[in-house]
């Protein structure tokens, strides 16, 4: 069976990420026992991401924005600060916020500390595949091997 072509660019988009991750340090990891509601996460500690293979159901869509979601976290870690302006960070949450309401509900059940690195990383989540590998990028520059 021959795989559609916006299947197709989903997977490749979702290599090319996984290798920018790489370029940067950070290493992609699959588990395959996470907790039910759990997408993936971005262990700080290891400098990996993980991808909860039991709870994405090898849909390339939700991979791919679990995986964005959690260059994210890493580019916050990069950066040492937030991805984006406070300025622009609003009007972002605004645009994204009305493309997909349920994806912010979410949020308040993260401790106030984390609400705005949770909330860039939905962000970033929603955006066309080039933006969020430049993004990492520019975020990552100084780690990119």
């Amino acid at each position: 069976m021959q795989a559609s072509p916006v299947r197709a660019e989903r997977l490749k988009s979702i290599s090319l990420l996984r290798g920018l991750l790489l370029r940067a340090g950070t290493e992609t990891l699959v588990a395959r026992d996470c907790p039910q509601q759990l997408m993936g996460a971005f262990v700080f500690a290891r400098n990996a991401v993980v991808l909860c293979a039991n709870n994405l159901k090898d849909d390339p869509e939700r991979v791919w924005e679990t995986l964005a979601h959690e260059s994210a976290h890493v580019m916050q870690h990069c950066r040492r600060e937030p991805i984006f302006e406070s300025d622009r960070l609003g009007l972002d949450f605004l645009v994204a916020h009305r493309r997909s309401p349920d994806l912010f509900k979410a949020v308040g059940q993260y401790h106030p500390s984390q609400h705005r690195s949770e909330i860039e990383a939905r962000i970033v989540q929603g955006l066309p595949a080039e933006e969020v590998m430049n993004l990492f990028r520019r975020a990552c520059a100084d780690r990119l091997l």
